[in-house]
This record gives structure tokens, sequence and C-alpha cells, in this order.
């Protein structure tokens, strides 16, 4: 059985988080989080909310080429999409704040999402401490487990797994060594590579070195195998820019004769774009009455940044929160209320136009502290089936601490 502790330093120990801290600072807090069973489905409301507006405009997005075209979808991108869309719902994680109207979510990270192994591990280690109310991420393992056993489509015992990621990155570990040690629980046989090991295989089918895969687990960013650009005017495109041309092809060849699953699907390449939810506002006629106003009511206001006045932007920085179309844990996220003047025009002014939105801010309920509270929602499908709090001083970022969350009645 594993265990987690915590030293007299504060500090998590436990088997399944190998980086308990991050630049000096420690990663976690034993201050939970405390939700009532109303805020808990208020919450969790919110992130399916999001999810089924995220689901719609996928649906609209998928084969209008006007509107691929508006999300800035390069053709390598494109081709990605295809292989999967308009499917691209598997383990999701949607960022809800409470506000005092409510909960508001503000977007959802539906392509490579991590922190199970920290949601799961701060949780046992908030139960074994006695810690009041229940935790509302105890389903969260059984149910991602059951979802990749019926992505494989057999028996566990009788499949292959491979689980594509940047083998030269260490940052996800913790998230990766979760999957596998939960996979291989339950009876997979997995092969770990990037996508630079992939294999074609006869009858059609993919592998990862020399071994053929029932199963691909996807934790590369869909936007990586595909052509990338700068966000920023002046910055130079990264050394490593052309599309994964070799490796596409042999997942779309598999994918199409129905010889291997991928999860996440490559559909999350529209539903992880955040200008997709701009298109509620900015195409509104392609979009249609009724799928806008689902997506109004489920997100704040969301605009591509190059179709607004920037004067306007200016005199109303505290109101607005600039975010590139793929940036995830913070980063290319700019929140007017957090710089000066100086600073947001200089965004303004350097940010590529077709790869930014501007989204209204709102205000989060704080703690006594003054924190805000991010609530990330696991959904395994359409199913509500965690939370995983990361409280801070700002914005959500890499200096966020990983806190409990209880329920109480």
């Amino acid at each position: 059985m594993v265990t987690s502790e915590i030293a007299d330093d504060g500090v998590l120990r436990d088997p399944r988080i190998k980086d308990p801290w991050v630049d000096g600072v420690r990663r976690f807090t034993d201050e939970p989080v405390i939700l009532t069973t109303s805020e808990l489905k208020g919450v969790a409301r919110a992130a399916v909310e999001a999810c089924r507006a995220v689901d719609e405009l996928v649906a609209a997005a998928a084969n209008d080429a006007i509107l691929l075209r508006a999300l800035g979808i390069s053709p390598s991108l494109e081709r990605l999409a295809r292989i999967d869309a308009p499917r691209w719902l598997a383990a999701a994680r949607v960022d809800v704040f409470r506000t005092v109207e409510g909960a508001v979510a503000c977007e959802v990270n539906s392509d490579t999402p991590t922190g199970f192994a920290e949601t799961v591990a701060i949780g046992d280690r908030a139960n074994r401490r006695g810690a009041p109310g229940r935790d509302p991420s105890s389903l969260l393992e059984a149910r991602w487990v059951a979802m990749m056993i019926e992505a494989a489509g057999c028996r566990p015992q009788d499949a292959v797994v491979g689980l594509i990621a940047p083998t030269e990155m260490t940052e996800d570990h913790n998230h990766l060594a979760w999957m596998q040690a939960r996979l291989e629980s339950v009876g997979f046989r997995v092969v770990r590579g990037s996508p630079f090991n992939l294999q074609a295989m006869s009858g059609h089918r993919v592998g990862l070195f020399d071994t053929p895969c029932d199963l691909v687990v996807r934790h590369y960013k869909t936007d990586w195998w595909a052509a990338r650009e700068p966000v920023w005017i002046d910055e130079d495109p990264p050394s490593d820019a052309a599309p994964l041309e070799r490796e596409t092809a042999l997942i779309a060849d598999a994918c199409a004769h129905g010889t291997v699953n991928v999860v996440n699907p490559f559909g999350t390449a529209l539903s992880q774009n955040k200008r997709l939810v701009a298109l509620a506002w900015e195409h509104p006629d392609r979009i249609g009455r009724e799928r806008s106003a689902l997506v109004h009511a489920a997100f704040p206001e969301t605009r591509f940044l190059e179709s607004m006045d920037l004067a306007r932007l200016r005199r109303e920085r505290t109101s607005w929160v600039l975010k590139s179309d793929y940036g995830c844990e913070g980063e290319d996220v700019v929140v007017g209320t957090e710089v000066d003047d100086a600073v947001f025009a200089a965004t303004l002014a350097a940010a590529r136009p077709g790869r930014w939105i501007a989204q209204r801010r709102f205000d989060p309920v704080r703690t006594s502290r003054g924190e805000q509270v991010n609530l990330g929602v696991w959904m395994m499908g359409s199913m509500p089936s965690g939370v995983y709090a990361r409280v801070s001083d700002g914005p959500t970022d890499g200096t966020a601490l990983g806190a409990p969350v209880r329920v109480i009645p």
C-alpha cells in the first residue's frame, strides 16, 4: 500500500511525488480547501457546462474551413485534428473559480492535463491525517483506469499500451510514473517512448520501438506534433519547428484501420485551442444562436486579440486577461491586474496576430489570506471525477500550492 507522510520541514514524502519542491519552494500545503456539498455541485456543474460548450464548438469547427482559419489552425495541426475530431474528450481538467455570482470556468485543459498523482497523493494524506469531510477525488484513479480498459477494447492482460511523452523533459515525471503504475497494476504491458520511437508494424499497426501497441496514451502535446511558430513577434522559431510528418502518418494510418486507439484523442488540437471559445463572440452567425448562448453561459467574454481596439484594452487593463492559443500552466498568460501599464502595452505590441485572446477578467473569492483557489475539476469523459486545488497569491502558475480538498455537508 502506498503511503505519504509530512516530514518536520512540512514537505510531502510520497513515492508518487518525486519533486515536492520547485525552485526551492515546497509545492503542497496541508491546509485543506473546504467546499460544502452545494459548492461542489456548483463547481462540478460549471465544469460539465464548459465541456458541453467546448463539445459544441468542436463539432461546429471541425469541418468548417472558415472557422478553422479563424482559429489559426495550421495545415499540419488540422491533419492531426482530423484523425479524431470531433472526438476530443477523454481525461480533462477544467479550471473553475468560485465568485460571488457562483462558479466560473475559464478554460478546459483537454490535451495533456497533469496533476493526477498530486490529486491522489494529497487526498490520501488528508484522509490519513483525519481531515474533516470527504475526499471528492476518491474515485479518480478507478475511473481513469476504467476508461483506459474501455479504450483498449480488450482485457488488460492481452494489450500493450504505448505511453508517448517527451523523454527529454522531467517536469511531468510524477504524472507519467503514476499512469504507468496504474496501467501495470491491472495487467497492461506498458512501453514508454517518444513520437520519434514510433514504428510501422505489419497489418496497419503502429508500435513503439519494435512492440505493436493496442492503445496509445499520449502525453506529448498536440501542437508539438505540428509545425511550430512562436507566439511573440520578436521571438525566434524553435529549433524543432518542423511537423512530425512521419509519426503523424503512422498514427493516422493505424487509427483509420482501427488497429489502435489514442487517448487523449488528437481532436484536442481544436478543444485545447483557447481561441475556440472566442468563436461564439467572433463568429456567432456560423456557430449558431443556441451554441453561442451555451458558450456565453459557460465562459467569460472571450475575444480574438487582433479584433479588439488595443487603445481600449490599454484603458481597461484591469478588466482583461491575455492568453496565447496553446499556452498552459500559466505560460503566456498576462493578467491585467498583475502587471503595470507598460508591461501590458508591451504584451499587446509583441503578441503575434492570430495567436492570442483577450478574456474578460472575473473576481474570484479569496481566502482569509487573500489567496485565490483554482479548482481543477477532473473530467473522465462527461463525468466529474475529482478536484485538484491549487492555491496562489496571483495567477495559477508553477508556484501555486497543491492543497487537499474536503467536502462537508
